[in-house]
């Protein structure tokens, strides 16, 4: 209804820089302030890809019915690619029910953590690439995603900020197996809960290998 796609919040790494979003349809915006439910409506339905420049710190995207944009929603996003030097964090429930989203490429980004429910049942979602510079998870990251088996690497991974195996990262994925590389002692400690209930994040089967 309408073909209207938005982004409930893009903030400005700094007060002058401007950002530039290109719509995928000939359209383009330049927008030099921080700006929420900044929306592009589509003449005809269709696939889109949508460039936004690197001058930004914060992106999300809505998650559907609570949103002060009910028509905007996660599930229109298909796939998510960043390489950019300046955000460092996926925000909270930030692709949250992306009920379509298949993949998910953070390679040459500067992300380091991924927070609460980012891509919470995300159940399309079978890629992920460039997670290996990933060093800290938080609640649920990746809770439902059932489109994830087979093994997962994160070597840098030092912290996972939950004391509960009913919020870990991994719950109700198909991962067969873990690669981390804990580094320091500190890291083996914040990972310690899930090695000593068999290392298994909570996934039935899945077996965790930790390079110490």
């Amino acid at each position: 209804d309408g073909y209207t796609f938005g982004m409930m919040r893009v903030t400005l790494a700094n007060e002058l820089d401007k950002f530039i979003v290109e719509w995928g349809d000939g359209n383009t915006e330049t927008i030099d302030e921080t700006v929420s439910g900044l929306t592009h409506t589509y003449s005809r339905p269709g696939v889109y890809r949508i460039r936004i420049s690197d001058d930004i710190s914060d992106i999300m995207i809505s998650t559907g019915g609570a949103s002060v944009f009910p028509t905007v929603y996660a599930p229109m996003v298909r796939e998510f690619r960043t390489n950019s030097t300046r955000i460092q964090t996926i925000a909270r429930t930030a692709f949250r029910n992306a009920v379509n989203l298949h993949s998910l490429e953070l390679r040459g980004s500067a992300v380091r953590t991924l927070s609460t429910s980012a891509f919470a049942g995300c159940v399309s979602l079978t890629s992920l690439m460039g997670c290996s510079e990933i060093e800290t998870l938080y609640l649920s990251v990746f809770n439902g995603c059932t489109g994830l088996s087979g093994r997962i690497d994160m070597p840098n991974l030092t912290n996972i900020t939950t004391d509960y195996l009913s919020y870990s990262p991994f719950l109700n994925t198909n991962i067969a197996e873990f690669h981390f590389a804990a580094k320091n002692e500190e890291a083996i400690r914040s990972l310690s809960l899930f090695y000593d209930t068999g290392g298994n994040f909570g996934v039935e089967g899945a077996v965790s290998y930790f390079d110490l």
